[in-house]
């Protein structure tokens, strides 16, 4: 039996591809000027965010310098957003309520007014915490209260405590003296009890930002039946910050929902989840209007420009797309090959003018930007194991199952395509207008860029590894698309020229 873990995946994967965006010559889209770039050719490398790191850092974007540091959380955040139509003004944030890896302890979203709530940057490095310097500070403080005992104990009672003991005396006093400290910090928040969806491009906010999202209390249990309810918020700016109200409560999934997103019209609110359903609601009254029924797990959805389509995904590799005013299907197209399922589809984006949907699979990083009138793929793109390095051949099989597209973004009017591939761990830009292509590898993966040698060790091994997907943004000031790689040493910035400016 073939054993191959992830840890040899990025060992082994070497950039290659089988099927690609082609031009109206039926050639291979060529890389544009400077257009094919990987680890040291980037614009700007940030420095990374310690493990253990519970601080939101904002940085100035003309500059990439720290200007406010946002402290109160005491686990890992799992998920930010800034609200729509605030400048930047009101950020949230979740956690995951984990202290020090523990399961105890309730995951929080805090609600930032980023000017009032942020500190000015202290001389530590980016990414250094206050939390960990905070931990500092009670270890001291435990340390000579234990010390202190240990002297009066043995003045008082003739107790002479070994240095065991002093260390079991400051572990009990550690946890109460962190309690404290945690809840000083957090009690000037506007807080919430609940989570945050922070992955499959789920929507935080409604578009014009008056309203969010989130899920209420602690994680319910998942690949079971629970109530999974989710809460609808409004965000006002008031006299003495930021006030939260309820404005819905949505029931009725019972597994894990993997995606939720407002309509563009802000009609509509849609939840795409585990429980073999995909639900639509009245986002003003929090009403169902619409259940459609699927054959396993949901995985992600888009809304159409004009709000009319919901297209969704299913964990068999089915592809729905539905007209949420009559609550018809409109289009199911499964991703079958000789009768075996090709894998999950779990990104997807629709072009601006409605007329394209591109989805972003498992298979091999397959992109298929779908003609959504004709039904059929107008392009695609696909990736090849055959220039990797395994060991085992025997194991060749296995590669093609860790790379999955997890981001797709239409940018530029719509000019081009946005592609985040996991495993590979690289950013693709793709222009249609333009017929060229970008892009941004991770380290060691591609032999033809310069300097690749330095992410490999002697046996011609990638040393470099996973990272945590990209981010995405339009500087027109600039006449810049922005891109952030989000790597396992810290971000990368890079950028594309805009075409509509």
């Amino acid at each position: 039996m073939v054993s191959y873990s992830s840890y040899q995946f990025f060992q082994d994967w070497r950039y290659a591809i089988a099927k690609d965006f082609v031009t109206k010559s039926g050639d291979s889209y060529p890389y544009a000027h400077n257009g094919h770039k990987s680890w040291g050719q980037e614009d700007v490398k940030l420095p990374p965010i310690y493990a253990g790191t519970h601080d939101i850092h904002v940085l100035e974007t003309s500059t990439w310098t720290v200007v406010s540091v946002l402290r109160a959380h005491s686990s890992e955040i799992e998920s930010l957003a800034l609200q729509p139509g605030t400048k930047g003004s009101v950020l949230v944030s979740s956690d995951n309520g984990r202290r020090d890896g523990s399961g105890s302890g309730k995951p929080t979203i805090i609600i930032w007014d980023v000017a009032r709530d942020g500190e000015p940057p202290s001389d530590t490095p980016l990414g250094s915490s206050k939390i960990e310097l905070t931990d500092n500070a009670i270890s001291s403080i435990v340390g000579n209260t234990a010390t202190s005992v240990a002297a009066q104990l043995s003045e008082a009672m003739g107790i002479a405590l070994n240095e065991e003991q002093i260390l079991e005396l400051q572990k009990s006093f550690t946890s109460p003296i962190q309690k404290v400290v945690e809840e000083h910090s957090i009690a000037t928040k506007r807080t919430v009890h609940g989570r945050m969806r922070h992955s499959t491009k789920s929507g935080t906010f409604s578009p014009s930002g008056g309203y969010m999202v989130y899920y209420p209390g602690d994680r319910p249990r998942s690949n079971d039946s629970a109530p999974w309810d989710m809460k609808i918020c409004s965000l006002r700016q008031g006299s003495a910050g930021v006030e939260v109200q309820d404005h819905a409560t949505l029931r009725g999934h019972t597994d894990c929902i993997l995606w939720t997103g407002w309509s563009p019209d802000e009609k509509f609110f849609a939840s795409v989840a585990w429980d073999k359903t995909i639900r639509v609601w009245d986002a003003a009254t929090g009403e169902l209007k619409q259940k459609f029924d699927t054959d396993g797990q949901n995985w992600t959805g888009a809304w159409s420009p004009d709000s009319r389509h919901l297209a969704a995904t299913c964990g068999t590799g089915a592809l729905f797309v539905y007209d949420v005013s009559d609550g018809s299907t409109v289009w199911e197209q499964h991703s079958e090959k000789e009768g075996r399922r090709m894998g999950w589809r779990r990104a997807l984006a629709w072009h601006p003018e409605g007329k394209l949907l591109a989805v972003g699979a498992q298979e091999l990083g397959r992109v298929v930007v779908l003609d959504t009138e004709k039904r059929e793929p107008v392009s695609e793109r696909q990736l090849s194991v055959e220039q990797s390095r395994t060991d085992n051949e025997d194991a060749r099989a296995f590669l093609g199952g860790w790379i999955e597209v997890r981001q797709l973004s239409f940018v530029d009017g719509g000019r081009k395509l946005v592609v985040f591939t996991g495993a590979d761990d690289s950013i693709e830009v793709y222009d249609s207008e333009e017929e060229q292509k970008w892009r941004f590898s991770r380290g060691g993966t591609d032999d033809n860029v310069e300097g690749h040698e330095q992410w490999r060790d002697e046996e011609g091994k990638v040393t470099t590894s996973a990272g945590s997907g990209m981010l995405v943004w339009e500087d027109k000031t600039n006449g810049l698309l922005r891109l952030a790689s989000l790597d396992c040493d810290g971000p990368r910035l890079w950028s594309v020229p805009l075409t509509g400016v």
